[in-house]
């Protein structure tokens, strides 16, 4: 019972805020690490295009290396969740998470890439 009580409150929680609302929030966050890539286009490898047409709130980077370890480690190290599978790192953008989590991001990426 207390893991439904969960999920009920859970659900409760998501449709107060409204499944479009969490659509946007997703989306700009998205946008706003998509144009931050952008900027290192010739260093990283991105799986699809920097546009957020026909995309959902995923990002997914080649797992790459380079004096600092890989990319995922240092990610880790920061305190930075994603998802390694397959020689990619998956990041997913959460309607809990804030563009200022973004904007770190992006900095330890671009730490990682001097």
């Amino acid at each position: 019972m207390y893991g439904l009580a969960l999920l009920h409150q859970a659900l409760l929680e998501k449709l107060a805020i409204g499944a479009d609302q969490i659509y946007q929030h997703n989306m700009q966050l998205t946008k706003t690490l998509l144009d931050g890539l952008a900027l290192h286009k010739e260093k990283l490898t991105l799986f699809g295009n920097y546009s957020i047409e026909q995309r959902a709130s995923i990002v997914v980077l080649k797992e790459d290396s380079n004096q600092h370890g890989s990319l995922g480690a240092f990610l880790a190290a920061a305190g930075i969740i994603v998802t390694s599978r397959g020689g990619t790192l998956r990041i997913s953008m959460h309607f809990y998470n804030t563009p200022q989590e973004i904007g770190y991001l992006l900095e330890v990426i671009e730490n990682w890439l001097k």
